[in-house]
């Protein structure tokens, strides 16, 4: 999976094993709070590739919860603390992220010409979820 490998695939697995049928929730025995309801929590996908410090098994972690019957959100973790976003907070989360790889892809570039390797556009990057621009 080039370079950028991920915790999970990229493909999310939507089959749900809740007893309440949840179709996010994975529906594990340690999310069980009882007989009565459990906590719901999807798949959590993170980076986890060999660029990360030896302390470190992944960053920039999510995935969906719902805890006691509470509101539904994305839990997110940047820096191992957890935090719980809204919909809106996703968002803006995912346009940091583009402009991020974007920033990240120029540089590399920027690299690769400095030490006369391949540009980005000869690379095949596609372990990332989006298609390479047309050059």
């Amino acid at each position: 999976m080039n370079q950028l490998t991920f915790a999970n695939n990229l493909q999310l697995n939507n089959t749900t094993a809740c007893p309440e049928g949840v179709s996010f929730c994975r529906g594990e025995a340690a999310d069980r709070a009882g007989e009565d309801w459990h906590d719901h929590r999807s798949a959590e996908y993170a980076l986890a590739g060999s660029y990360l410090p030896a302390h470190l098994s992944s960053v920039a972690g999510f995935c969906l919860e719902q805890l006691d019957g509470g509101p539904l959100y994305m839990a997110f973790s940047a820096d191992g603390h957890w935090t719980d976003l809204n919909l809106s907070q996703v968002d803006e989360l995912l346009c940091d992220f583009t402009v991020h790889i974007d920033r990240l892809r120029a540089l590399r570039d920027q690299f690769a010409e400095a030490t006369s390797q391949p540009c980005l556009h000869s690379v095949d990057h596609r372990a990332t979820s989006s298609p390479e621009p047309a050059v």
